[in-house]
C-alpha cells in the first residue's frame, strides 16, 4: 500500500476519484467512433459544437451564481486541484476536445482515430494502474503505469489496425507513436501542458512522419 500512498500524496485523488475520472475520459471513446462513420465536414461541426458546449462549462464553473453552484457540486470531485486554481484554468476534458478538433482538421482519418485512441485508453491504463502498482517513481509518475500504457497502446494499434481494416503502414506507424506517446505521458509534467493535448498530437506526428517515410 506504500505505492498507493504515494500517488494518493502526488495529485491529492483517492482511488474511486482516479476511476470516477478516467470512465468519464473512456466515455469519449465515441470521438473515435464517429470519426470512422462520418465525413470531414461532420466531424468537424460536431466537434466545433461540442467544444463550444466545454468552453461554455468552463466560463460558468468559474462564477459565483447558482449554476456554478451546481456544476461545482456535481464535477468537482473528478476535477483536478490544479484545474481548480485561481485563473483561467480548463479541464482536460476541454483539452481533449480541442485536440480532437485540431487533429481531424491536420490528419488524415486512420492516424486521428488511432491518436485519439491510444489517449483514450492507454492514458486510462497508466493512470489506474499506476496509482496502485506504481513503485518506482519517475517524477510524479511511475514506470509500471508508463508500461500499463505503451502494452495498451500497443494492443490499441493492433486492434484498430485489424478492426478497421488499415493498411499496414498505418499499423507500423502506430506501433512507434505507442513509444513516443508513452515517452510524453511519463514527463508530460515538464511540459507544463495537459497531456490531452499533447499525447494525441505526438502519436498523430509520429504516425504521419513514418507512414511519408515509407
Amino acid at each position: 500500500m506504500k505505492s498507493y500512498a504515494l500517488a494518493h500524496h502526488v495529485d491529492g485523488f483517492s482511488y474511486r476519484q482516479e476511476v470516477a475520472r478516467k470512465l468519464l475520459h473512456l466515455s469519449s471513446l465515441w470521438i473515435p467512433v464517429a470519426i470512422y462513420y462520418l465525413d470531414q465536414t461532420q466531424i468537424t461541426v460536431l466537434l466545433g459544437f461540442t467544444l463550444m458546449v466545454m468552453l461554455t462549462f468552463e466560463v460558468l464553473r468559474m462564477q459565483q451564481h447558482l449554476v456554478a453552484r451546481l456544476l461545482h457540486r456535481l464535477f468537482n470531485p473528478i476535477i483536478r486541484a490544479a484545474e481548480k486554481a485561481p485563473g483561467i484554468q480548463l479541464t482536460g476534458a476541454t483539452y481533449m476536445i480541442a485536440a480532437a478538433l485540431l487533429i481531424c482538421l491536420l490528419f488524415p482519418k486512420p492516424i486521428a482515430i488511432t491518436s485519439l485512441s491510444i489517449m483514450l485508453i492507454s492514458d486510462s491504463a497508466a493512470a489506474l494502474i499506476g496509482k496502485i502498482f506504481g513503485r518506482t517513481r519517475i517524477m510524479d509518475k511511475s514506470l509500471e503505469g508508463s508500461a500499463a500504457f505503451l502494452l495498451t497502446a500497443l494492443v490499441t494499434v493492433i486492434a484498430i489496425s485489424f478492426l478497421a481494416g488499415f493498411h499496414h503502414r498505418f499499423m507500423v506507424a502506430g506501433l512507434f507513436a505507442s513509444i513516443t506517446a508513452t515517452a510524453v505521458e511519463l514527463f508530460s509534467s515538464a511540459f507544463q501542458l495537459d497531456d490531452n493535448l499533447t499525447i494525441p498530437l505526438t502519436a498523430a506526428l509520429t504516425m504521419l512522419l513514418i507512414i511519408d517515410s515509407f
